[in-house]
């Protein structure tokens, strides 16, 4: 979930002066390109985009929260910096990088148990950093910040995070140019997802598979790795979600839950969906999509905080609709002509239309077959005057 939506630019500045800043709320979310970006646009940092405050929130909100976000502050500030030193390599320990983030847990009077739920939960926030090691490792009673070992490599961590940009910023442009309301954006990032990584199942010896590399870069990935990797995509469009781990069938099974078109909370399931729909099934299954507890918890179990294993540590998950969500209510009315598929036709779709012609502008894959006005399955100029055409009141296209 992201703390501040995207809206039209110009209202940014009063965004800015209006919106609550929390005491403990991160100085580096508080600046201007985290609000009024327009949602074609691209922001300037990527990394806020991309991350969630609900873990960070939630901590604040414990006994010894203040002291936990503190410490949850400083592995953000030094994961920014290592994602911004792509010319740094992370010196090696005995079987991962070891930054210099060095924690004293006497410093940070915090037990080792609440240190490791902090990394987790910030694991949670984050799915961008996909090189933080999983494993929370101390030594000499400090906390040490590591880093998987092949990408202790500056060199390495910058190749991928430029493919993890360019991925997140073309999904995201193929999204708001085509789907206008919240439960196509999540329709359409989840066939994306699906599309192009095969299922693992719920079981890997690969770690990357459990992170948005494995998705992303070798795609290929277990529910972990689709969970991380959805959420990554629907933070950076401003479509509030959630990422959280329970069990299925006796193993660890991720998921997510969206805030839809309604305000009601509902659960997602990718890696299901993509094994169900690797199954010979027509088209990409929507089974485990906009799901209500009362089905989707059938046969599930959300984890709770477990004192006892930190590893099962996260936010109080919030309330999730009783029954699915209602598609029907929200489907999309596709109107030949209508190129920027806001459900209606107007100059701005001859405006699109054109700029795809003169190659001023492409039109998304998505928006393509509205554009394409004549049915003809090339978009011209004749489509410009068929648009323009009805615009003007001189003749409507024919939809059936």
């Amino acid at each position: 979930m992201t703390k501040f939506k995207r809206t039209a630019a110009v209202i940014a500045a009063a965004m800015m002066l209006a919106a609550p800043i929390a005491q403990n709320t991160r100085s580096t979310q508080i600046k201007a390109d985290a609000v009024g970006i327009a949602s074609e646009e691209d922001s300037s940092d990527i990394l806020l985009d991309c991350s969630s405050r609900y873990g960070y929130d939630f901590l604040g909100k414990l006994s010894n929260g203040k002291d936990m976000q503190k410490m949850y502050d400083a592995i953000w500030d030094e994961s920014v910096r290592l994602w911004n030193a792509t010319d740094e390599n992370v010196p090696l320990g005995e079987n991962l990088g070891e930054t210099g983030l060095r924690l004293s847990l006497t410093e940070l009077d915090l037990p080792q148990s609440d240190v490791e739920k902090v990394v987790y939960m910030f694991r949670y926030d984050n799915p961008i950093f996909f090189w933080i090691s999983g494993n929370v490792y101390f030594k000499n009673g400090e906390y040490i910040y590591t880093v998987e070992r092949e990408f202790s490599y500056g060199e390495e961590r910058a190749k991928v995070q430029t493919a993890v940009e360019n991925y997140v910023k073309k999904t995201a442009d193929d999204v708001f140019r085509a789907y206008q309301n919240k439960y196509y954006r999540s329709l359409m990032i989840h066939d994306e997802l699906i599309n192009k990584t095969d299922d693992l199942g719920y079981q890997s010896d690969d770690y990357r598979d459990y992170t948005i590399y494995g998705a992303i870069i070798n795609h290929r990935a277990v529910s972990e790795g689709f969970s991380r990797t959805y959420q990554l995509l629907l933070n950076y469009i401003d479509l509030e979600n959630y990422y959280f781990m329970g069990r299925l069938d006796g193993h660890d099974q991720a998921c997510n839950i969206i805030r839809y078109d309604d305000d009601k909370c509902y659960f997602a399931d990718v890696q299901l969906d993509a094994a169900a729909s690797d199954n010979n099934m027509n088209g990409n299954s929507t089974a485990y999509l906009g799901k209500g507890t009362k089905e989707f918890l059938e046969n599930r179990i959300i984890y709770t905080d477990n004192p006892d294993d930190p590893r099962n540590f996260q936010p109080l998950m919030p309330t999730v609709a009783v029954d699915n969500y209602d598609r029907a209510g929200y489907m999309r009315k596709f109107l030949r002509g209508d190129a920027n598929m806001d459900e209606k036709i107007t100059v701005t779709d001859i405006s699109a239309i054109a700029a795809h012609v003169k190659g001023v502008k492409t039109l998304s894959n998505y928006c393509q077959p509205a554009a394409d006005a004549d049915r003809n399955k090339v978009i011209n100029v004749t489509d410009i005057s068929l648009v323009a055409a009805q615009v003007k009141g001189i003749r409507d296209i024919p939809q059936e």
